[in-house]
């Protein structure tokens, strides 16, 4: 069995221990601009994460991966990458390239987050018991 870029699985190296020994401080960071942040895969390959607003002022989708790229030495715009990329519901998705600023980066065979942030919205109260 493959991955996406033909490489077997056997062969691609697991970033699984960096990925645990940052998440930490990534949802540090997460939290101090309003936001949950959340694994959703296996870091097998890459690092999953869902962002989602968690605070009434969290900030704009931009600054906050901007935060969290600053981390891991990523350039949200790197060239070749189509960031921010747009999903349902009015999610927007950014692959995070490791050490893209100090060394070039390692491309998709090097280390990288997938992280998806969730849409800011107004707050609407629940429906009264009476209504």
């Amino acid at each position: 069995m493959a991955d996406k870029n033909g490489i077997p699985f056997r062969t691609q190296p697991s970033y699984a221990l960096v990925y645990a020994g940052l998440l930490p401080k990534l949802q540090d960071v997460a939290k101090q601009y309003g936001y949950a942040l959340a694994v959703h895969g296996s870091m097998a390959t890459d690092l999953d994460l869902v962002a989602a607003p968690w605070t009434e002022d969290a900030c704009d989708a931009e600054t906050l991966v901007n935060a969290l790229a600053e981390i891991v030495g990523a350039e949200p715009n790197y060239a070749g990458l189509k960031n921010p990329g747009a999903k349902p519901h009015g999610r927007l998705v950014w692959t995070l390239l490791f050490n893209v600023l100090e060394y070039g980066g390692w491309g998709v065979t090097g280390p990288y987050i997938d992280l998806s942030v969730m849409p800011r919205t107004s707050f609407q109260s629940l429906p009264s018991e009476d209504a």
